[in-house]
Order: C-alpha cells, then sequence, then structure tokens
C-alpha cells in the first residue's frame, strides 16, 4: 500500500486507526507505519505522502522544519478543526501534485 493511499484511508475513517480525529495521532501513526515498512522495503521518496508537509509548509509560509500536524494546530482552532482543514488540504495538495 502507498503511503498517500494509507493516509487517504486514514482520514476517511481516524477512529479505526488512531481512534480519534486526532492529526497528531494520524502524523504519529504514520511516522510508526513508515518506519516499519522502512525496515523492509525502504522509505518510497516518490510516494505523494512525503511532499504534503512542505507544500503545507509553503502554503501557510512557515519552516520547512515543522511537522504537517504541527502546522495545522497553529493554524486551525482546535484539534477537530485541524482535522477537518487537513482532511481539505490533502484533497487540495492531491489535486495539485497530479
Amino acid at each position: 500500500m502507498e503511503y498517500a493511499d494509507l493516509f487517504d484511508e486514514i482520514l476517511s475513517n481516524p477512529a479505526i486507526y488512531v481512534g480519534n480525529r486526532s492529526v497528531v495521532n494520524i502524523q504519529s501513526f504514520m511516522s510508526g507505519y513508515i518506519h516499519a515498512t522502512w525496515r523492509d522495503d525502504g522509505r518510497r521518496e516518490e510516494d505523494l505522502y512525503f511532499g504534503f508537509q512542505l507544500w503545507l509548509a509553503n502554503r501557510f509560509s512557515v519552516s520547512r522544519t515543522q511537522e504537517w500536524a504541527k502546522i495545522m494546530i497553529f493554524f486551525s482552532s482546535s484539534e477537530v478543526d485541524a482535522f477537518e482543514r487537513t482532511t481539505l488540504l490533502w484533497e487540495e495538495y492531491k489535486k495539485s501534485a497530479t
């Protein structure tokens, strides 16, 4: 499974993967999954997921070193708002990247 496909699945069904609509939990899950699969397959840099953080950093004019979840928390009014905005921005990013 591509990381972007998994990210889509998690955003569609966060309770199954992380228990709630928490971008911090989602990013932690993704990081753990990437680490686990990297040991077997190597990290696939060309996967769409890896461009999302940089795209968000550029969109919000913040440091490229900020994690995407922290960017979303900072620019949102709540954790739920951060989740909702992440979902919308992920769709926008995918359209712009293809």
